[in-house]
């Protein structure tokens, strides 16, 4: 059924799968570079950056943090920022990535 013009949309069943590891970054950290992992979540509706981060913007706001999971606590007070790491791919070229609005969650994640 059309209504002025808009079908309705279909959408198919969701699968829940394992965040995808999409590469390595390098960061510095005490003037070191470690390696960190970036994983990717096709399901998330937020971005998180860690410690592999450079943070460019403090958005001056800041939310508490609630996992979907009962088995985690509340982390209260997490900055909202704009922060960038630098990817090297295994041909030698490094990227940029820049993510904006993102949950700064430096000291509570493993990875970034």
């Amino acid at each position: 059924m059309t209504i002025n013009g808009v079908s309705p949309v279909r959408s198919s069943d969701r699968r829940v799968t394992a965040p995808r590891v999409v590469g390595q970054i390098a960061a510095e950290e005490n003037e070191r570079y470690f390696n960190a992992t970036l994983e990717l979540d096709s399901h998330a509706d937020t971005s998180c950056v860690g410690k592999a981060f450079q943070v460019i913007e403090y958005t001056k706001k800041s939310c508490n943090v609630k996992s979907f999971s009962d088995g985690h606590r509340e982390i209260q007070g997490v900055p909202i920022v704009s922060a960038a790491a630098a990817y090297d791919t295994p041909n030698k070229e490094t990227h940029i990535l820049v993510i904006d609005q993102a949950l700064y969650l430096h000291g509570h994640m493993d990875h970034s």
